[in-house]
């Protein structure tokens, strides 16, 4: 019989059992779904981080015209976005919007 996948205890009863008990089965799930997971949280931390910049930069207003370069030194990360159409880089409900003079236009999505 091969020894518990997580601790390394020998195991009893069942041939076919793979740990030696609940705590041991859990550990070893959870340590692998936390590498599985990691690139996920990095990558909806920067979404989260890119909306937030775009969120402040609107500020209640419906539509700001702004430099690519004024983008990357608030810190937004131009390679995360939920949703490209063309010039348009979505972040969740914001939209970034390559103009043809150079600029970027934010504003909200429509909800509708």
């Amino acid at each position: 019989m091969e020894p518990c996948k997580n601790c390394g205890k020998a195991l009893r009863g069942r041939t076919d059992k793979q740990f030696c008990d609940l705590m041991c089965r859990n550990t070893y799930h959870n340590q692998i779904n936390k590498q599985k997971n990691k690139i996920i949280k990095s990558t909806l931390y920067h979404l989260m981080h890119n909306r937030q910049i775009l969120i402040e930069l609107l500020s209640d207003k419906p539509l700001v015209m702004i430099t690519p370069e004024s983008l990357l030194e608030a810190g937004y990360r131009t390679n995360f976005a939920t949703q490209i159409e063309g010039d348009c880089f979505y972040c969740f409900d914001t939209v970034l919007e390559k103009l043809e003079d150079g600029l970027i236009a934010v504003y909200m999505r429509d909800s509708a």
